[in-house]
């Protein structure tokens, strides 16, 4: 279940987990970056020890507009944001880009959550020049943790 508000142009979500054996739910208070965004419910996509994973995702349908998600694992009535991803684009500029890949999805990995990175930009137009760096690690979801932590804006 959850609530939108608004509070001096900042938009906020409520997120509640129930737990459905005796009534009891956790409650998760949340700043958006954007009032645009979906949210995702799927099982535990091969990941041990959680229920389900709720994706809040920011759709970004324009140059410069911040787009990722945050991503909450649900264990019972236990609600925990656990990670944050980036996904930002200026079209002939640059762009970066962040996603976790769990074991149950294409090109996961078992007993893995594969978090991956593009940055990039754009040199050279006329001779299609691109500078682009990746970064792959593999990460493990451990005492309520994604580890390791991949920087300090994430977990």
């Amino acid at each position: 279940m959850f609530s939108l508000r608004k509070e001096n142009d900042q938009y906020k979500i409520l997120i509640r987990a129930f737990d459905s054996k005796d009534l009891q739910y956790t409650e998760f208070m949340e700043s958006l970056v954007t009032n645009d965004f979906q949210l995702k419910l799927s099982g535990n996509k091969g990941i041990s020890g959680i229920d389900n994973i709720l994706y809040l995702d920011y759709i970004a349908e324009a140059c410069g507009v911040q787009g990722g998600g945050i991503y909450y694992f649900i264990t019972g009535k236990e609600l925990k944001k656990v990670f944050e991803i980036s996904q930002i684009s200026d079209a002939g500029v640059f762009w970066y880009s962040e996603e976790l890949l769990f074991p149950t999805d294409e090109g996961g990995k078992d007993d893995a959550i594969i978090y991956r990175s593009e940055s990039g930009s754009y040199k050279d137009e006329a001779t299609n020049w691109m500078e682009i760096v990746t970064v792959n690690r593999e990460l493990k979801y451990k005492d309520g943790e994604i580890l390791p932590k991949i920087n300090e804006n994430h977990n």
